[in-house]
């Protein structure tokens, strides 16, 4: 349930970050690096600030392992997807769940965002690659 961090140069531990109540499944920063997001069995995915480990707060709403999270381009958005056959689409500034993308008739097991953000793409364990178009 903890993540750590360490400085690549010394193999030194910065800092852990600890909080999930199960294993954590996957990582991403944020584009411009000063929070790092995390998905977990615990049904939740996390929102830390890079520079100290600090937990901003946890996302909560899957209903299963949050196998995938990344952020949009311009970080204001976070995208979990999950073994609930769901992606959530989520508010970084205050953690409000923005939507909810179904379609996926097995785990999504990866999510990511195109460059410019007018797509999401997930990769689901039903064989499928979906592309979503998100809203500007």
């Amino acid at each position: 349930g903890a993540i750590n961090t360490y400085q690549v140069a010394s193999g030194r531990l910065i800092h852990p970050m600890e909080g999930h109540a199960s294993a954590v499944k996957s990582v991403a920063f944020s584009p411009d690096g000063k929070l790092l997001a995390s998905g977990s069995n615990d049904n939740s995915a996390g929102l830390w600030q890079f520079a100290d480990g600090s937990l901003v707060r946890f996302l909560s709403g899957h209903s299963s392992w949050v196998n995938s999270v990344a952020f949009s381009p311009d970080g204001m958005v976070l995208a979990s997807g999950s073994d609930d056959h769901t992606i959530k689409l989520w508010r970084v500034t205050d953690g409000e769940l923005l939507e909810t993308l179904t379609g996926s008739s097995e785990a999504v097991l990866s999510v990511a965002f195109s460059p410019d953000g007018r797509l999401l793409a997930s990769g689901s364990s039903d064989g499928t690659i979906r592309l979503w178009s998100m809203r500007q």
